[in-house]
């Protein structure tokens, strides 16, 4: 069981409304819950087999669903830089990095948005570091 209120970032209502749904569908399994601030918090959860066989489905279907989400190229151009801006590479990389966003097409920046989510399913793991 991972301990959730060690993460800040999943420590919020949201979260926890989303931890729940993921409980209630069997990708993930419930320890201890809390009802602070009039609202139940779970306090610790487990990705279960049912939840990483949703993960690691075949590459075909996720390619399928993942190409067939719409998103919006000038809201992930802005959080990519955002993201790069924040990050701890030097201020040379980030400003160059910055500048090739600026300048590739919205299908390039549509590609690149696909190609990080794939690589971000490959792992569980890493689907449960986003929640946090």
């Amino acid at each position: 069981m991972v301990e959730t209120s060690r993460y800040r970032s999943i420590d919020t209502i949201d979260a926890h409304r989303v931890m729940f749904y993921l409980d209630e569908q069997g990708l993930i399994e419930r320890g201890e819950v809390s009802h602070r601030d009039k609202f139940p918090e779970m306090l610790e959860a487990k990705i279960t087999a049912k939840g990483i066989d949703y993960l690691n489905e075949s590459s075909g279907k996720q390619n399928e669903r993942v190409q067939a989400a719409i998103f919006d190229s000038s809201a992930l151009r802005k959080f990519l830089m955002q993201s790069i801006q924040a990050s701890d590479i030097s201020q040379v990389e980030a400003d160059s990095a910055i500048e090739e966003l600026r300048n590739i097409n919205d299908e390039k920046i549509q590609s690149l948005a696909i190609k990080l989510l794939q690589i971000a399913v490959k792992n569980p793991s890493n689907i449960l570091s986003l929640l946090r």
